[in-house]
């Protein structure tokens, strides 16, 4: 992989930057705030809250069983710019122009049992629906593949897939990063980069989504926590006194 961006380290770089948009969840006092967040459910897939005990955080379940096929969808209503690749309209990507020099994506969540899953459907990213999963097109973000850990970035319908390795351990909580810049998309677990993606990147306007069905008559269990989008402003390296 790469060891930097232009010139510069390859760092894993804080998402607020109060003059910029952006969004923190920790899913405070166990509210679901329909204002920006919305969840949608197909056969028995259902979600609620549960205190993740290690952590002493608050996490969003989404369960889908105990009928293969069950699914359960959690999606954010706010949309974001996605500049990363070079694919139409009439900014090519995230440059000096901007007043945003990229967004991140991040959030603590625990996959579980990877097998119980229908990698067809499993998805955690960036997308331009809220029913958006594994086989959309234009989306970038977490996959499985095989019940393993991969990452996708995808063009209208053409694909660049990573597998992660090492192979993480599914069952516990990670920290899951996306660094969206001009040309790439780069992927953290545990705040180090495990992926680089140069192609299949595109100009979007997206949402986060977090998709799960079961492929067994066995439930499926995710858990997301500590969700934060937003965007990174630029440092003032031209300012001249």
């Amino acid at each position: 992989m790469p060891a930097g961006v232009n010139g510069r380290p390859l760092v894993d770089e804080p998402v607020v930057e109060v003059t910029l948009d952006h969004l923190a969840e920790q899913w405070q006092n166990g509210v679901f705030d329909a204002a920006l967040w919305g969840d949608l459910y197909f056969g028995g897939g259902r979600q609620d809250f549960q205190i993740l005990q290690n952590k002493g955080s608050r996490i969003r379940r989404l369960i889908a069983g105990p009928t293969a096929g069950d699914q359960t969808i959690l999606y954010g209503k706010n949309d974001w710019q996605r500049r990363s690749g070079d694919a139409g309209g009439e900014v090519s990507g995230y440059d000096e122009t901007g007043a945003a020099a990229h967004l991140v994506l991040e959030f603590e969540a625990v996959v579980g049992s990877s097998s119980v899953f229908d990698n067809d459907v499993f998805f955690a990213g960036l997308a331009a629906a809220p029913t958006d999963g594994r086989t959309s097109d234009n989306i970038a973000g977490w996959i499985l593949v095989g019940d393993e850990l991969n990452v996708v970035t995808d063009f209208v319908g053409v694909e660049t897939v990573t597998p992660i390795t090492p192979v993480p351990n599914l069952n516990i909580t990670h920290h899951y990063r996306m660094l969206c810049i001009d040309g790439a998309i780069y992927f953290f677990i545990d705040h180090l980069a495990v992926a680089g993606h140069r192609t299949n990147l595109d100009n979007a306007v997206v949402i986060p989504v977090w998709n799960a069905a079961n492929a067994p008559a066995e439930s499926a269990l995710f858990s997301v926590t500590n969700i934060s989008i937003g965007y990174k402003r630029y440092t003032e390296r031209f300012l001249v006194v």
